[in-house]
């Protein structure tokens, strides 16, 4: 029989489940039946209490978490900096499977101010301006599958910008909440789920909510339709990975997953 460790004169009788040295019953610390030596289970203790200080931390470091504290526009922008710039701190700080009003009320922000004004300003204005200055005789000789024209196509996307009520452009943004945030996340939560996640739905719709901050590149003329999208994807992948505990390969399938549909259902659409 083998002796204990810490005392010479005492024979064993466990094993101490981290270090894997020999323990008497007189140094032996029992946990829901698993034995620990003192030195072993301290280390577990201040490793709990490290974790704990960490959890105290993390509510801190996300300045959305604390607005009606500094202020709703300082902690929009302190937020905004911290999805763009440092998204794997932001995201490994993520109250995952807690929050839902605040990441809203954040994407709620981005849409109203950057995603729904940039959208009225360039279906009213830009695409229309742009296609009625584009050279029709140029796209008039080159027929669509459906008979008709380039020119005839360009006029029909030009009279329906120009008939969009007032009623249909304040809807715009409770349709763009519905789809791109509801929609996609669930949508993208399924992929997940598929490739199984470390975290439940509530999470991949925090995630999503904190992409929309992407929106604001729609200020940005023209490449920042583009640069809205990229961004997006930028977010939703580190966000993915870090939260959901997923590679890159599958990170960037669920990240697609909604842009993915919109390119296919465009065609339908028109």
């Amino acid at each position: 029989m083998a002796s204990c460790y810490y005392h010479s004169r005492n024979k064993a009788s466990h094993i101490c489940r981290e270090c894997q040295r020999d323990i008497c019953d007189s140094c032996v610390i029992l946990v829901e039946g698993e034995p620990f030596c003192q030195l072993c289970w301290d280390q577990q203790i201040s490793h709990i209490h490290n974790l704990q200080k960490v959890q105290q931390e993390i509510h801190r470091e996300i300045p959305w978490q604390r607005w009606r504290d500094i202020g709703a526009i300082k902690a929009f922008f302190e937020t905004a900096g911290l999805v763009v710039f440092q998204p794997v701190l932001f995201f490994s700080h993520l109250p995952s499977g807690k929050e839902i009003a605040s990441p809203l009320i954040f994407a709620v922000i981005c849409i109203m101010f950057f995603w729904f004004p940039m959208n009225v300003f360039y279906i009213k204005f830009i695409f229309p301006a742009a296609l009625q200055n584009f050279s029709p005789e140029q796209s008039a000789s080159v027929p669509s599958e459906s008979g008709q024209s380039s020119a005839d196509m360009q006029q029909g996307v030009v009279q329906w910008m120009k008939s969009i009520s007032n009623f249909e452009i304040l809807t715009m943004p409770f349709n763009f909440i519905l789809s791109n945030i509801f929609l996609a996340s669930l949508l993208q939560h399924f992929l997940i789920t598929f490739f199984r996640g470390k975290e439940g739905y509530i999470a991949t719709f925090q995630i999503r909510c904190y992409a929309m901050i992407a929106q604001s590149l729609l200020l940005i003329p023209f490449i920042g339709i583009f640069l809205a999208e990229f961004g997006s994807l930028f977010v939703c992948l580190r966000g993915f990975q870090v939260v959901q505990k997923l590679p890159f390969s599958k990170a960037l399938c669920a990240a697609l997953a909604p842009i993915m549909i919109s390119f296919l259902a465009f065609p339908a659409i028109w």
